[in-house]
């Protein structure tokens, strides 16, 4: 026998979800590490300093350092959300990323696309290839997400 999906209140999965993450803060040390090092480079080269340039390479690769994590924390945020959307409704994380089509895994998927688009503002393609489906049907599932819980 078939366990029945999570029940819905109000049309909106019935739990709270944790606060989005707030990439700011990282993306901001990032662009202020970048205008240093833009300073650096103009102070060296305005004193001609021949051996700075290995203190720019050095800068420099903090500065790809910094940018990879705060790509990973976007990745953190994916997994977040997909978790959150498996505590919430009960469905895994692998049927979430799944084909099956039935109401339940659809409605947790639906969650899924509208916060990542809502809350980390990605695009429709990026969650589609994070979610294994077209842009358009992601979109689709963002707009039946915010017809069910308006």
């Amino acid at each position: 026998m078939r366990t029945p999906g999570p029940v819905l209140v109000g049309g909106a999965v019935g739990c709270e979800v944790t606060k989005p993450l707030d990439l700011s803060a990282a993306r901001a040390s990032v662009e202020d590490a970048a205008k240093l090092l833009r300073d650096a480079e103009s102070e060296f080269i305005s004193h001609g300093l021949v051996d700075a340039a290995d203190v720019v390479w050095k800068a420099r690769s903090s500065i790809l350092r910094l940018e990879r994590s705060a790509a990973r924390s976007d990745e953190v945020s994916l997994m977040g959300i997909l978790t959150d959307a498996e505590t919430c409704t009960g469905v895994p994380i692998a049927s979430i990323l799944g084909r099956r089509q039935t109401g339940f895994i659809v409605r947790a998927r639906d969650l899924v696309a509208y916060r990542l688009r809502a809350e980390m503002g990605w695009s429709y393609p990026a969650i589609g290839k994070a979610l294994g489906r077209d842009h358009s049907s992601v979109l689709v599932a963002v707009r039946r997400h915010r017809r069910r819980t308006a």
